[in-house]
């Protein structure tokens, strides 16, 4: 309820449905802002410029730095310190404001790492910012802290900034886990709230542009590298040819954003991506962002029906679009399908994700604490039913120990794992698989038996891997069940189905030691 004079009124040209950004920036408020971060109000409306009509439009915020929208202070005009708020976007055209004629451009800076579409590495600043020494102030923040959670992450070597931030010092005595040298320097739940937002909508853009963050280095701030302000989301939802059409597949996870692809593979992530997806179930949001394409379909029928009047030519139409809604091409018509569309993909993508998040691949709260993790590689178990060592394939960029097992088609193919225990304990299994073909549940995969005795494995349904070099080569870690093991030498067997898939490793978490 506070007064603004920059509003944005979206077209939404390419969405029949015009529901692509009301449902987007629903969720946003909700899975966002039930955390404390910043997503734009929206209304739709109808325009009239000097009595004439122009349309339906949904009216939005602008992406700014002002009390009430983003969680940053506003700057004191001239003032030229290095502790102040930033309001920035992962920018594709961030060349467009280094062209501008007399220096009129948004400031911009380059990342060291972390490059996106096109290898692009670009931001352009948003916020008021009045010297220079605060440009390169926040250039080297965001590259330092870039390492910090990269180097935590892929290699458990931890740092963080010195006293003031000008640069990193170890800190391999301070932190005990990536988990913690990350959030020392990004807000990790504003992360895992923007990654959920943009993989529910297959957002096309997420490795290129409308991508906000913010930083606050106020004496109240928390000085860490924030997300919020989603943004534009009409080339999302499965509408564009060759993106998500069949609502299935992970998108943001694999499109080359570079936060996402930074933490998508920590187990910890993935455990907080999975705790919030519950929260958000519990409360019926999905449910309700269903509800409001419905309501939005029948409240606005006629206003949607006199926009496309008004804007005939964009039933011609769109060459981006997919073909099926291109096909709706009378006014009458036109939102109505498109809504309908837009509900059936939503209702898809999110049963989908459920069963991604829903049953989350992390260690079993029942698990003891303090138990460890033992690793067996696939390549060093013993390998039967015409299996040999020429299916062991060698990849770096893919594969723990730098192999895994492949060409695993056909039923009746083994590997054998030996564990040797100290005493008989209960343990719990993980197994660290890929999948090309169709989706389906791992049983179709594998049966395991521990000691000669047949595992009664829970059902999972384990996502595919399809399409660019990935395939084959994105391993998934999937939790099994409880084990019992005896002293000494134990056997776990994994015997193939009628399913393909490649075999990376296995986990057996324990509170007694293993080898």
């Amino acid at each position: 309820m506070k007064k603004y004079k920059n509003w944005v009124l979206l077209a939404d040209w390419k969405d029949l449905s015009m529901s692509n950004n009301t449902v987007a920036f629903y969720l946003g408020k909700t899975i966002l802002g039930s955390d404390g971060y910043y997503c734009t109000d929206f209304r739709n409306v109808e325009v009239y410029l000097n009595g004439q009509y122009w349309g339906v439009y949904l009216l939005v915020e602008q992406q700014e730095v002002k009390d009430g929208r983003t969680s940053v202070p506003e700057v004191e005009d001239d003032y030229t310190g290095t502790d102040i708020g930033y309001f920035f976007e992962y920018d594709g055209y961030y060349t467009d404001e280094q062209n501008m004629p007399n220096n009129a451009g948004d400031p911009t800076f380059v990342m060291n790492d972390g490059g996106g579409r096109n290898g692009h590495k670009g931001y352009t600043v948003k916020s008021d910012i009045y010297d220079n020494a605060q440009l390169e102030f926040l250039r080297n923040y965001m590259n330092n802290a870039y390492k910090i959670a990269k180097d935590a992450i892929t290699s458990n070597t931890y740092y963080k900034f010195n006293a003031d931030y000008s640069g990193i010092v170890s800190a391999t005595d301070e932190y005990q886990s990536a988990k913690e040298a990350v959030s020392a320097v990004i807000d990790v739940q504003s992360l895992v709230d923007t990654y959920i937002l943009n993989e529910i909508a297959c957002d096309l853009d997420i490795d290129w542009s409308s991508f906000y963050l913010s930083l606050d280095m106020t004496a109240t701030g928390n000085k860490k590298v924030t997300f919020e302000a989603p943004w534009d989301f009409d080339s999302c939802f499965g509408i564009v040819n060759g993106v998500c059409n069949n609502a299935q597949g992970m998108y943001a996870a694999d499109k080359g954003n570079p936060w996402f692809n930074l933490v998508k593979n920590a187990e910890w992530f993935q455990e907080m991506v999975s705790e919030k997806w519950a929260e958000l179930k519990e409360y019926g949001v999905f449910d309700t962002a269903l509800e409001i394409i419905a309501q939005e379909k029948a409240t606005y029928r006629t206003y949607y029906q006199k926009n496309y009047e008004k804007w005939r030519e964009r039933l011609s139409g769109n060459f981006e679009v997919i073909s099926q809604l291109n096909g709706y091409n009378q006014a009458a018509t036109a939102q109505g399908l498109a809504s309908d569309y837009l509900t059936d993909w939503f209702t898809k993508r999110i049963a989908y994700l459920d069963r991604q998040w829903g049953a989350p691949i992390k260690v079993d709260e029942n698990v003891p604490e303090g138990s460890t993790a033992y690793k067996y590689e696939a390549e060093s178990a013993a390998l039967g039913g015409g299996l040999t060592n020429s299916a062991i394939r060698t990849n770096r960029d893919y594969a723990s120990g730098s192999s895994y097992v492949g060409d695993l088609s056909g039923a009746g193919k083994t590997l054998t794992f030996t564990v040797r225990a100290g005493q008989a304990t209960t343990a719990y299994l993980f197994a660290g698989v890929s999948k090309r073909a169709n989706q389906a549940s791992f049983e179709s995969w594998f049966s395991v038996t521990v000691n000669g005795q047949a595992l009664i494995l829970p059902t999972r349904t384990v996502p595919a891997i399809s399409g660019g070099e990935e395939e084959w080569h994105t391993f998934i870690s999937v939790k099994l069940v409880p084990i019992e093991l005896k002293q000494g030498n134990n056997t776990i067997v994994f015997t193939t189905g009628s399913d393909s898939s490649n075999f990376d490793y296995i986990e057996v978490y324990s509170t007694i030691a293993l080898t």
